[in-house]
């Protein structure tokens, strides 16, 4: 399983289903479109603020395929980029995949403005998938995502990579519990929309795992890691994220336009931060041990002379 750089791996979680569907789709398993704020946090204080960014993604099912397709948008096209599995916006620009990142918030609403996404995408054996997205609104999280475990050395969270791991945070103040009618739907016919609280962690797991990803719509303060997961001595990346969603629709949804696909659209802050797998204390507490016992008998022979 492979985490996205925010996220968007995970954004189908939120939003939540109003009836089954029995339709599906061969190829598309998520697309969206969302403007965030990205704070850095090293150390127990609050993040950082760093940079802005914008992402077009649609993300392939397991045994699907994805061979590009654009996105219009305020009379501009936006093509996709092969993106490992998935499609990314490149700016032809910048060359950035992915995310394009912006300086400030000025400049990512200047460059990338709200209203509706009209998204084309290809698929496999000729198919050809089309839904619209209306980002609008400028709704951003009401509170910044920050960490609020207290271990931190060298710009980075440690953790115990043999017993299980809490991720403490911050609430998110404004999220969003309700089931939410989009302004240009009835309410009968109406997408279900709900915020999400993100954790996503990138890099090698046990297993051979490379990345993992935790979510929730109702209201919590933290998420817990599995133990024997992370690697002693490995650094991975991690981002907890806080989702208004503004637009969108559920997989099981009947008014989906991509049957058995989430669409989202959505504004959110990010916090990105590093964590260091440490051993347990009394691997440490061995490690010295056996130091003691090689080291000793040479003091012996030094000072026997």
């Amino acid at each position: 399983m492979r985490a996205e750089a925010l996220f968007f791996s995970v954004l189908g979680c939120a939003v939540t289903a109003l009836s089954q569907v029995t339709a599906s789709n061969d190829d598309v398993r998520r697309y969206g479109v969302g403007k965030s704020a990205i704070y850095v946090q090293s150390s127990a204080a609050a993040p950082g603020l760093n940079t802005y960014s914008f992402e077009v993604f649609v993300d392939q099912k397991n045994g699907g395929t994805l061979t590009g397709g654009n996105v219009q948008a305020n009379d501009f096209t936006y093509y996709f980029a092969a993106d490992d599995g998935s499609l990314r916006y490149s700016d032809p620009d910048s060359g950035a995949g992915r995310t394009n990142l912006i300086s400030s918030q000025a400049s990512l609403d200047a460059l990338y403005g709200n209203g509706n996404y009209s998204f084309t995408i290809f698929g496999g054996t000729e198919s050809t998938y089309s839904a619209d997205l209306d980002l609008f609104g400028d709704t951003y999280p009401a509170s910044l995502p920050q960490i609020t475990n207290t271990s931190w050395s060298g710009g980075r969270l440690l953790l115990n990579a043999s017993t299980a791991n809490t991720f403490s945070f911050t609430s998110f103040a404004n999220m969003n519990q309700t089931v939410a009618p989009i302004t240009e739907f009835t309410a009968s016919a109406a997408p279900a929309i709900m915020d999400a609280i993100v954790l996503t962690l990138e890099g090698t797991f046990t297993g051979g795992i490379v990345g993992y990803e935790y979510f929730t719509r109702t209201p919590t303060n933290s998420f817990t890691l599995n133990d024997t997961t992370m690697i002693p001595g490995n650094v991975y990346t991690a981002t907890l994220g806080f989702l208004k969603i503004v637009d969108g629709f559920e997989d099981t949804d009947v008014n989906s336009p991509i049957a058995g696909a989430q669409g989202l659209a959505f504004y959110s802050f990010q916090t990105r931060f590093e964590v260091m797998a440490i051993p347990e204390p009394s691997t440490y507490a061995l490690l010295a041990l056996g130091l003691g016992l090689v080291t000793l008998p040479w003091l012996r022979r030094r000072f026997a002379r």
